[in-house]
């Protein structure tokens, strides 16, 4: 992510890397790992799917992306599988439920005997059908031409807190975020050196130097291997830039 100068300041000790289609990058078993403590170092990650099936044909049933994940949100699914799951994770409430029974002769214009009787009944707060009957977006136009005119809903879970049912924000409705999505892109490639954003090495440089092997006095080169290692080095015994 590219910032000005000021906005770079202001976000020196707080990154966020946003990964679109997220299951295209396979199985990244050092990034299972960091994203539990990454957050310790002030990085913070934006992982987007299409659908919580391609995180667990990745990671297996027992992985720990969306575990790790502070705040998840979630628009319509087209799986049952995953409207399920989100039914789940709202959780449920308690109704009223009345219920009338009548007796009496079946030709008497009138019942002998009414009872009515009110339950208290649980159910989901939302159910799997209602989860994916979620609004989505509505569009205009066709082709090329297609644009959001307005948002459609979502589901908010955010740890410690009740669900939230929400809708959806547009950046382009907002002018901080239209700001924020007409900065240009970096012209080149930049890393972290602890604090410090420092330009990226070329992919063929590394911050260390291979150093010579160590021989001793009577010992010899006599592999063909490390006669061409060697010849290399001396090679590239000049001085370097960059």
């Amino acid at each position: 992510m590219a910032f000005d100068g000021a906005e770079q300041k202001r976000n020196k000790h707080r990154l966020l890397f946003l990964i679109d289609e997220f299951p295209s990058l396979n199985r990244m078993e050092i990034f299972a790992d960091a994203l539990s403590y990454m957050a310790g170092y002030g990085l913070k990650a934006y992982l987007i799917t299409q659908d919580i099936r391609q995180i667990v044909d990745a990671y297996g049933q027992n992985e720990s992306i969306v575990s790790n994940c502070h705040v998840r949100i979630a628009y319509a699914p087209n799986q049952f599988e995953t409207a399920e799951l989100l039914s789940k994770m709202t959780g449920t409430r308690t109704v009223q439920k009345a219920s009338f029974n009548f007796s009496g002769s079946r030709f008497s214009p009138v019942m002998s005997h009414v009872n009515g009787s009110v339950d208290h009944v649980e159910r989901p707060l939302m159910t799997p059908d209602e989860v994916m009957r979620l609004r989505p977006p509505q569009k205009a136009g066709n082709g090329s031409s297609e644009q959001i005119v307005a948002p459609g809903d979502m589901l908010i879970f955010v740890s410690g807190h009740f669900p939230i049912l929400g809708m959806q924000m547009l950046y382009f409705f907002d002018p901080e975020l239209q700001r924020r999505a007409a900065i240009a892109p970096p012209a080149r490639l930049q890393s972290l050196d602890g604090l410090s954003i420092i330009n990226q090495r070329q992919i063929d440089r590394t911050s260390n130097t291979i150093s010579r092997p160590e021989l001793g006095d009577t010992e010899e080169v006599t592999s063909h291997l490390e006669k061409g290692f060697l010849e290399e080095l001396q090679g590239d015994a000049g001085p370097r830039q960059g």
